[in-house]
């Protein structure tokens, strides 16, 4: 009986050690037809890990795996929904609420994206996650004639920012909630904080462009009527901007040329949007992954940039290193 029970243990241990055998050589597989851009065998590939995995950290990644590379929009709801569902204590829930609001967003599915974005909202307070879904929800409500929301949310996200580019961001924001409420002395003053916290920035130009519709007297301000359509390119902007964040295809070519900052390099993904996640919670911005396959292997390299100038770069560094964070400079594209 005992040399039953010892037999029938070692042939589930073995069974279960190939198993993972077998699951982490998928898991190269898939890896090396992500960077080679074979979708749709990486997908394949992923969905035999699904069936054989039994590890928990793995299973909740691979879903996020498969909504990302799926190419129907509603298959790709369907996966977000289900890891929400299943998996509501995950570092990555808030990477999840992100992404799920970025495929309504790009669906032009504004009702929906800015839902997403709001519960997002109320579960990413002391993250870059918390700015970012108060940026977009602001937008959102600008577009869908909703000021009140607009300004409740955009006058809380102000105490929380920490950079000029998002302050600028804010202040049209609710220069344009203010527009639309036909309280011009508030959209003035709003707007010309935007332009003279970030000049060069787009939202510091369109916000230039709104206070040319105003026309100015000695004793008061008289509002142009605002076309709705001006916004198109604000929600454009913001879309550019959710395409680069995601990086969905693994195509390096969606980075710039340019010069960025490598924090770290791993042979598994997930290991780094780990660390983009733990950098976030310190609210360092402008992160990015970027596949790379070099002579030792395939990694994904956690990168911050573009820098316009090495001055930018410099005071980059030297924020790294208040968080003992050591970072070296490369160039998008490198050379082999």
């Amino acid at each position: 009986m005992r040399r039953f029970l010892f037999c029938g243990f070692f042939l589930l241990l073995c069974v279960f050690m190939y198993s993972e055998e077998k699951v982490s050589e998928l898991l190269k597989k898939a890896g090396k037809y992500e960077a080679q851009n074979q979708l749709n065998e990486a997908l394949s590939v992923y969905n035999q890990v699904q069936k054989l995995n039994t590890d928990a950290q793995i299973a909740e990644w691979i879903i996020l795996k498969l909504a990302r590379l799926t190419p129907d929009a509603e298959q790709k709801l369907a996966l977000y929904n289900k890891f929400i569902a299943e998996y509501s204590t995950s570092k990555f829930i808030k990477l999840a609420y992100y992404e799920m609001g970025a495929v309504y967003f790009l669906q032009k599915n504004y009702a929906k994206a800015l839902e997403v974005y709001g519960n997002l909202l109320e579960i990413s307070y002391g993250t870059s996650y918390f700015t970012i879904a108060g940026l977009y929800c602001g937008a959102l409500y600008v577009d869908l004639n909703e000021p009140d929301k607009a300004i409740d949310v955009l006058h809380i996200l102000l105490e929380e920012i920490t950079t000029d580019e998002e302050a600028c961001k804010c202040y049209f924001l609710l220069g344009k909630a203010y527009l639309m409420k036909n309280q011009s002395e508030n959209a003035v003053h709003n707007f010309s904080v935007c332009i003279g916290t970030f000049p060069q920035a787009f939202y510091a130009k369109k916000a230039a462009e709104e206070l040319k519709k105003m026309n100015q007297s000695e004793t008061e301000l008289k509002m142009v009527s605002v076309d709705k359509n001006s916004d198109e390119s604000l929600l454009n902007a913001i879309e550019s901007d959710i395409k680069l964040s995601l990086n969905i295809s693994k195509d390096s070519e969606l980075l710039p040329n340019g010069l960025y900052l490598q924090l770290g390099s791993y042979s598994e993904e997930k290991n780094a949007l780990l660390q983009i996640e733990q950098l976030r919670v310190n609210k360092l911005n402008k992160l990015h992954i970027y596949p790379r396959k070099t002579s030792a292997g395939f990694f994904h390299k956690v990168v911050m940039g573009p820098f316009s100038d090495k001055n930018e770069m410099n005071d980059a560094i030297i924020t790294l290193k208040d968080y003992n964070i050591d970072a070296f400079l490369i160039e998008i594209p490198e050379e082999d």
